[in-house]
């Protein structure tokens, strides 16, 4: 009897010790939401999940988003794809033909939290163009639009910046670079993907597309090449220098520009909501006016929308990636969202009436947060044409196509019609 029991304790011993040094399935979370403060929420989400999930170790991996392409590019060589990856619409095609993403997991993990709980145009703008299934998983997204100085165009008499002609008009109107001052910044360095974004609603509002429906490439066009040149104009009522997003900021919250381009993210910023930047115009939230909607010389109205999805990428631990995207997406969904919730649209129904019950929406007018919380249905792209995806769309961002010609007019290297054939050239050696 005494050996049984001596017996039956050396068991359950051994099964303790198996159990406590069993390896855990691991998780790598690539995210490019890389900034201190949020990396700290995104890593406390991964906490409480792994509370919940003691098999399943999370690690939350910040990178920066301008060197995504050539990170993913690397992995993959190396067989080291993260499991989860935090990423922008324009990926998602590219990296769904390259067959990096299980489309089926992130299928699943839409299915298990329910199709109607997600907006049909976010679930619309992820769909695989391989399978027809969803390549990823919507997490947020935001509208871009200009945020401009309510006051000072009111001093001037000046229109809403809402066409080609009031933003160049009131740009010339607040140039004064004696005093500092600048009518505009938009974004111009050839090394950022923002500064694509900006261009693209101007030439979408002139009908300068980059791929028909068919997905034919039309970069060398009239429209594009008007556009080049009145975008690159525009760009000389601005600061000298490559301008990036962060300096578009920091000229608007200090006062040295009427207009900048920028998405919603901005707006705790404006705010002064946010320690590290000194906001130095008296209540500028409220003198702030946001124009998501660009119309071109002929009447096309136009804006550009960026849609944020959580990727499961293949040869991964597929049921705990499903169980820590729906996690991000269910418990932790809010903290996810207030990480800067203007720049953060749900995509997710029910946690609509908590997110615009934020501070900081309660600091703009209600126009400005209407325009901010429709975000998700405003959304237009280059690549994404009735309800047809160009995967191509993807190289050409990451490559920078755009915002390297962008440069060379600037610097006088290339004519706009220059330009323009040279986007057609290296689009089409994409194929």
């Amino acid at each position: 009897m005494k050996k049984s029991i001596v017996l039956l304790v050396l068991i359950m011993v051994f099964s303790v010790s198996i159990f406590a040094f069993a390896e855990k399935t691991v998780v790598e979370f690539w995210t490019t939401d890389n900034e201190k403060a949020r990396v700290d929420v995104q890593e406390a989400i991964a906490a409480d999940f792994m509370k919940l999930h003691p098999e399943i170790e999370v690690k939350v991996i910040p990178v920066n988003e301008p060197d995504l392409p050539t990170k993913i590019a690397t992995a993959k060589a190396a067989g080291r794809l993260p499991d989860v990856c935090r990423f922008g619409l324009e990926y998602v095609a590219g990296f769904a033909i390259d067959g990096l993403l299980d489309t089926k997991a992130a299928t699943m993990a839409i299915a298990d939290m329910g199709y109607a709980s997600f907006y049909k145009g976010a679930l619309d703008l992820v769909r695989s163009p391989v399978e027809g299934i969803w390549a990823a998983v919507p997490i947020d997204g935001w509208v871009q639009g200009i945020w401009y100085r309510k006051d000072l165009f009111a001093e001037k008499g000046l229109a809403a910046p809402t066409s080609w002609d009031t933003i160049l008009e009131a740009a010339k109107a607040f140039y004064d670079p004696a005093n500092a001052m600048y009518g505009i910044v938009i974004g111009t360095d050839p090394g950022q993907v923002f500064t694509q974004q900006v261009f693209e609603p101007f030439a979408l509002s002139n009908g300068a597309t980059g791929f028909d429906k068919d997905g034919n490439i039309v970069m060398n066009t009239p429209e594009m090449v008007e556009t080049l040149d009145y975008y690159t104009k525009l760009a000389a009522y601005g600061p000298p220098g490559a301008t990036t997003w962060s300096e578009c900021r920091q000229y608007y919250i200090v006062g040295q520009v009427a207009m900048m381009f920028y998405s919603p993210y901005i707006m705790d910023d404006i705010a002064g909501l946010v320690e590290a930047f000194q906001v130095t115009v008296p209540d500028l939230a409220k003198n702030t006016g946001f124009a998501p909607i660009i119309e071109g010389p002929s009447g096309i109205k136009a804006s550009y929308g960026q849609l944020v999805t959580l990727g499961i990428f293949t040869d991964t631990d597929t049921e705990a990636a499903i169980e820590f995207v729906k996690y991000v997406l269910g418990p932790g969904y809010v903290d996810i969202l207030f990480m800067s919730p203007g720049g953060k649209v749900p995509v997710r129904k029910a946690v609509i009436d908590e997110w615009l019950g934020h501070k900081v929406f309660s600091l703009y007018s209600p126009e400005v947060v209407a325009d901010v919380a429709g975000g998700m249905n405003m959304i237009q792209r280059w690549g994404f044409m009735e309800g047809n995806i160009v995967p191509l769309v993807s190289d050409v961002y990451g490559r920078k196509l755009v915002p390297i010609v962008i440069e060379k007019i600037l610097t006088g290297d290339m004519t706009p019609e220059q330009a323009a054939a040279w986007l057609q050239e290296q689009t089409e050696a994409l194929k």
